[in-house]
């Protein structure tokens, strides 16, 4: 039940220096990567006065991921640096968010693909059509902002109009701002509260502003909705349920609301335009992968987007490998437990993992040192990933 340690407390620090370097250069992946072939996998440094185990094990990550999620949590890690923006987010209360959030995810609303195509030709009609280069990073963000806030609010920010609402561009600078300031202070761990920086916090002033907005909007609409016993009509934004709306349904607590639609709003909003940015940085300089989703799309569906279902789009294989793609994976332990392996003198025995570790799993290290992906481990190619267990 041994796990490789770092040698001693400099080479612990020298380490996480390095790691915090690296992010800030956004070079991490490589420092993983590099850690684990000096180290071994697993291997434990203490982390900001924290114990931490980093492992790239499969079976370790589908047991922290997977077959024991409810033992390992993000609250313990992300807590201090998030909770003035969100408030809270894991346990009995992501219980209760995902219980009242439930009904509007299903795939009849997931399907509802024109109210998304919309805003993406919107997007397009913003890209130069003389093959000069644009960075498609603010356009991007702007996209999945009218996507999220029309899912969401059921009204569009309408940034990828001609003119602008000021309103919006002001959420979406300071929701960014404070992305920075709540990375950094994901950073310091135990020591966010040494983080002081006036803008940040007038950024979630002016986020929580536009939040209380569509809030009080959907509350007042409350009444009005109880009162009819018949189905909801469509909204004005395409959608036939507006997520906000219909939580407001089983609760009219304001400061609840508003927690709960930051959240799914950061993950709708940021994460798919990472996700989004990652692919078309890959598919530029992948011609051929690019290529074999334009011939699994058009063999399979044509050229139209009213082929497009939600259905139909889960089944393009080689489309869904390009896109599950994750970098890294962090957890704290709720209690005391086992990882199934990094023990023992070959490693393969289980571990004792105590109450409040934190266990790191960058899966860019995964793809490039576990065997099954060698020996191409740093080329794009979406089909090495098929049939492995994607958390």
């Amino acid at each position: 039940m041994i796990v490789n340690i770092l040698p001693n407390i400099r080479i612990q620090n020298e380490y996480l220096a390095m790691i915090s370097f690296a992010i800030t250069c956004s070079m991490q992946s490589k420092r993983w990567t590099n850690g684990f072939e000096q180290y071994g996998d697993p291997f434990s440094a203490i982390l900001l006065g924290a114990p931490m185990i980093a492992t790239i094990d499969p079976l370790n990550v589908q047991t922290m991921l997977g077959t024991n999620f409810k033992d390992y949590g993000v609250q313990p890690l992300r807590r201090s640096a998030t909770l003035p923006f969100l408030g809270g987010g894991d346990g009995p209360f992501w219980q209760h968010s995902r219980t009242l959030m439930r009904p509007t995810f299903t795939r009849i609303n997931a399907a509802n693909l024109p109210a998304f195509e919309k805003n993406l030709q919107k997007f397009f009609k913003l890209l130069p059509e003389d093959g000069s280069t644009v960075d498609l990073k603010p356009l991007s963000c702007k996209l999945f902002i009218d996507t999220s806030t029309e899912f969401l609010f059921g009204e569009s920010t309408d940034m990828l109009s001609s003119e602008q609402p000021v309103r919006s561009q002001q959420f979406l600078d300071a929701f960014h701002y404070r992305q920075l300031g709540t990375g950094r202070r994901l950073q310091l761990g135990k020591l966010a509260f040494l983080y002081r920086d006036k803008k940040f916090y007038d950024s979630i002033k002016v986020a929580h502003a536009f939040a209380d907005f569509y809030v009080d909007k959907a509350i007042e609409r409350r009444a009005d909705r109880l009162s009819k016993e018949q189905p909801a009509e469509k909204d004005r934004s395409g959608h036939k349920c507006v997520l906000l709306h219909e939580i407001t349904m089983q609760t009219d607590n304001r400061s609840e609301l508003r927690s709960q639609i930051l959240h799914v709003f950061l993950a709708g909003h940021e994460s798919s335009a990472i996700t989004i940015g990652n692919a078309v940085f890959q598919l530029s300089r992948n011609p051929s992968v690019w290529e074999k989703i334009r011939q699994e799309v058009t063999e399979g569906y044509g050229t139209s987007s009213s082929n497009f279902i939600h259905d139909r789009l889960r089944n393009l294989k080689y489309l869904q490998n390009v896109i599950k793609e994750i970098d890294i994976a962090s957890r704290k332990a709720y209690k005391d437990g086992v990882l199934p392996r990094g023990g023992g003198p070959d490693g393969k025995s289980p571990i004792f993992i105590r109450k409040s570790t934190v266990i790191v799993t960058p899966l860019c290290s995964l793809h490039r040192l576990t065997e099954r992906f060698q020996p191409d481990r740093d080329k794009f190619i979406p089909i090495s990933r098929a049939n492995f267990y994607s958390p």
